[in-house]
């Protein structure tokens, strides 16, 4: 959407562009008409200025009535081409101004065809904005089938619950009796490993302390060590410190030294009496702790032992029930356990029914959401014909604007077959325009001569009025008009090498209109070829456009099939609920009748 905004933004400030350059296509072309205006007015007052002159040539001589013939008939010819350049100034005013007219006309048609094209946009994103619920309910619609099939195997769960308690109820008061049985083994067994846990506990307690007491017999043993090497090394310091001739010595110190080897000796037993001791009582109390971890290992492994030989047994009476239910007759059940199983099955019936109303309530409403949508799926559709038939007449339109600008590209062809006719035109008159230089060269040529002509002749006419002053006045007066004559032809070649000039000026200004003329075309094929490529942008646009519609299209039709199926798949459900409740109503009605069978033989 944002590129779309961006390509609107770009065509209006194209549109903005064009405007300006009309405007001042316009402005130029005003100007050119003053000049050309301004032109043949210089035109006409040339005319008028030829025309006196041709009236001044007319009063004059034969002789120069010759030349001023020949002069006329170039002027004439000059005449003649200004005027055909002039109508041909008109016609290419005239096809500038058709051509301006068709470029506006485009324009215009662009502009409405860009407005229309802003509409179909709008339309568009409205469509897209209203097909987003649409995409939203499909995506329900797989929340829908992922409840569908939850239900579905939420009931066939329900239904193998309701086999597997049937199968077990007549099995479930042996198997209380039997569990509850080895659930008492288990406790008591469980409360031997515990009164086993706490006596391991007291054992390791008591291990604990022995360690701790046999730690502070070696402390002591180490004190009594260390007393015992204090004293032998006092000992051996009297018997270096010794004399044999001192007397006293002899009595207190012998006395001494007996009591310290007496105490040491004394010392040492109790010593090894307490170690002995210690590793007695230490390896007493280890093979104790032994022995009471040995038992209680045996007495855990034959905990377990009895654990699991009454798991196998639990298992065991588990299949002996199981094949007793399935050995068992109806005949033997007693009346009262028929009545419990009636009583159980009549429950279990109406949870089944109560569960079997709760899932026609959801396959109903999953009916309402899926006619909804089949609804909506056709909304869609028929939306989607609508904006199909939108995206061809965008199509024709695109038609038409390429047509259009075909014939704008073959009125371009026309215009440049003209251009090179005028450039034809022009190379003549630039042919012709170079032979008036050569005669204007020439004329310039016997102008400098007629001047030369004159100053002899005015030497000869001082000369001839300095000798000859005998001479008639008639004489005089025939030099002085043939004078007259030759100054006069010299104005008219002036005069018209001044117009030879003018024409020449004139020329200039025809080839600068047809270059700027050139350059506004140059500018509209370019304005041209852009317009083109916004057409081809548009045109690929409608094409991505149109894709676009025919996968949703693809999507729906995809949506409506799958719908489509759902709702198959669920009316064939919704048979064998049907076909399964009616199996289960006749089992009912049998089990009755059997009942009230047997409740008619017991009376």
């Amino acid at each position: 959407m944002e590129e779309m905004y961006e390509q609107v933004s770009t065509v209006e400030r194209e549109r903005a562009r064009l405007r300006e350059a009309v405007m001042r296509y316009e402005e130029e072309n005003r100007i050119q008409a003053t000049s050309l205006e301004e032109k043949n007015i210089e035109i006409t007052e040339l005319r008028k200025h030829i025309e006196i002159q041709e009236e001044k040539l007319n009063q004059q001589s034969h002789v120069r009535e010759e030349k001023i013939n020949n002069h006329m008939t170039t002027i004439q010819e000059l005449h003649n081409e200004l005027d055909m350049r002039s109508k041909r100034i008109k016609e290419l005013q005239r096809e500038k101004e058709s051509l301006e007219k068709n470029l506006r006309e485009e324009v215009q048609q662009l502009r409405d065809e860009l407005e229309l094209s802003k509409e179909k946009i709008q339309l568009q994103q409205k469509e897209l904005a209203r097909l987003e619920p649409y995409k939203k309910r499909s995506e329900e619609m797989a929340q829908i089938k992922a409840d569908l099939r939850d239900c579905e195997t939420q009931n066939l769960r329900l239904k193998e619950d309701v086999s597997l308690l049937q199968k077990e109820k007549a099995n479930v008061k042996e198997l209380k009796t039997a569990i509850e049985y080895l659930e008492e083994q288990l406790a008591q067994a469980k409360s031997k490993a515990e009164g086993f846990q706490q006596q391991a506990l007291r054992l390791d307690k008591k291990l604990g302390e022995a360690q701790e007491a046999k730690n502070d017999l070696l402390q002591k043993n180490s004190i009594l060590e260390e007393k015992v090497n204090k004293h032998k090394a006092k000992l051996r310091q009297l018997e270096s410190s010794k004399q044999p001739n001192s007397t006293s010595w002899e009595g207190s110190g012998a006395l001494q030294y007996d009591e310290v080897l007496d105490k040491l000796r004394k010392l040492s037993k109790e010593n090894e009496l307490l170690k002995v001791e210690l590793e007695n009582k230490f390896d007493a109390e280890k093979l104790k702790m032994k022995n009471d971890l040995e038992d209680a290992i045996r007495e855990k492994q034959m905990l377990q032992e009895s654990h699991q030989s009454a798991q196998d047994q639990i298992a065991r009476l588990q299949s002996n029930l199981q094949a007793l239910s399935n050995n068992m007759n109806d005949e033997e059940q007693s009346s009262e356990t028929q009545a419990k199983l009636l009583q159980d099955l009549q429950s279990e019936i109406s949870t089944i029914v109560r569960e079997k109303d709760d899932y026609f309530m959801r396959l109903t409403r999953t009916e309402i959401t899926l006619s909804q949508l089949t609804k909506q799926h056709s909304d869609l559709q028929t939306q989607f014909e609508v904006n199909e038939a939108k995206v061809k007449e965008l199509m024709l339109d695109n038609q038409r604007a390429m047509q259009t600008i075909s014939d704008i590209q073959g009125l371009l062809m026309k215009e440049k077959e003209g251009k090179l006719s005028i450039q034809g035109e022009v190379a003549k008159l630039e042919a012709q325009l170079t032979i008036a230089q050569k005669e204007n060269s020439n004329l310039q040529s016997e102008i400098e001569r007629l001047r030369e002509s004159e100053r002899a002749a005015r030497d000869e006419l001082l000369v001839f009025k300095a000798n000859s002053e005998s001479n008639s006045s008639n004489q005089t007066q025939e030099m002085i008009a043939q004078f007259m004559k030759k100054t006069d032809e010299l104005q008219l070649s002036s005069q018209l090498s001044d117009l030879k000039l003018e024409i020449r000026e004139k020329d200039l200004k025809l080839k600068e209109q047809d270059r700027d003329f050139r350059l506004k075309e140059k500018e509209l094929s370019l304005l041209l070829e852009r317009t083109q490529e916004e057409v081809t942008l548009k045109s690929k646009e409608l094409q991505y456009k149109q894709l676009q519609w025919e996968k949703e299209r693809k999507t729906l039709s995809e949506q409506g099939s799958v719908s489509k199926k759902l709702l198959q798949n669920l009316q064939k459900e919704q048979r064998l609920m049907s076909a399964a409740f009616h199996k289960v109503g006749l089992e009912l009605y049998k089990e009755r009748h059997f009942s009230s069978s047997v409740q008619s033989n017991q009376e």
